[in-house]
């Protein structure tokens, strides 16, 4: 009987307590309960979150859609956070040896020294300056000298771009009397052009690139299954 008596005013006390917070008012202080605080602080937090994640959508949407942040452009190339040029990233394709490098005549003589100056081209404007000197021979001085230059400029973490040749004309010159440095079977070949030097960028110093119509007479030597690059010079050199 004691044991009922407590439980039913135990639950008188509970239902009483939950009427009085339906209220508003607190059971144990009897004074209306202050939900502002709470609810105000519920309320920032919920508008500071609701800022956090617009910025960070925002942010990404930036990077994903715009890349890197603009820094402006300076000689027609992209500023980069360090203020250094950023180096062009369209792709440069190595030109194509053309078939006429493993036939010995006249004219496959002077298509190898044209298309030894679209291999310097892409070698200045790619740094990479293999397909160049597999296409001249080790003893051409001018050649070698040209490669090491290009590779000086690139290992340095210097870059070059928009290096080009045109309006290329050839006179075949014939056959070149000085064995006793070109060798046996050695042409020479005029070679007129129009030449667009690279630009030039290293160590945050850029030198724009410069055009101008020249002529060189290059020496093309027949090693017994292809044209090699022997020499080049300009007119009276030989």
């Amino acid at each position: 009987m004691v044991r009922e008596y407590v439980e039913g005013l135990r639950s008188e006390a509970l239902a009483r307590d939950a009427q009085l917070r339906a209220q508003g008012i607190d059971p144990y202080k009897g004074t209306p309960v202050d939900e502002g605080p709470r609810r105000r602080w519920g309320a920032r937090a919920l508008a500071a979150l609701v800022v956090l994640v617009a910025a960070v959508s925002v942010g990404a949407y930036v990077v994903f859609f715009h890349g890197e942040p603009d820094y402006g452009m300076s000689h027609g190339y992209q500023v980069q956070s360090d203020g250094s040029l950023k180096r062009p990233s369209a792709p440069v394709h190595q030109p194509s040896a053309p078939a006429e490098l493993l036939r010995f005549t006249d004219d496959a003589s002077e298509i190898a020294a044209t298309h030894y100056f679209e291999a310097v081209a892409y070698a200045w404007n790619t740094g990479d300056t293999q397909y160049m000197r597999a296409f001249s021979s080790p003893d051409c001085q001018f050649c070698q000298k040209t490669a090491e230059e290009i590779e000086r400029l690139y290992t340095g973490g210097g870059w070059a771009s928009g290096s080009a040749y045109s309006n290329m004309t050839t006179e075949m010159l014939g056959k070149s009397e000085n064995t006793a440095t070109f060798g046996d079977q050695s042409y020479g070949v005029r070679v007129r052009y129009h030449e667009r030097t690279p630009d030039l960028y290293h160590d945050h110093s850029f030198q724009p690139s410069r055009e101008s119509d020249n002529s060189l007479i290059v020496i093309v030597h027949w090693d017994g299954q292809r044209w090699l690059i022997r020499d080049i010079g300009k007119e009276g050199d030989e």
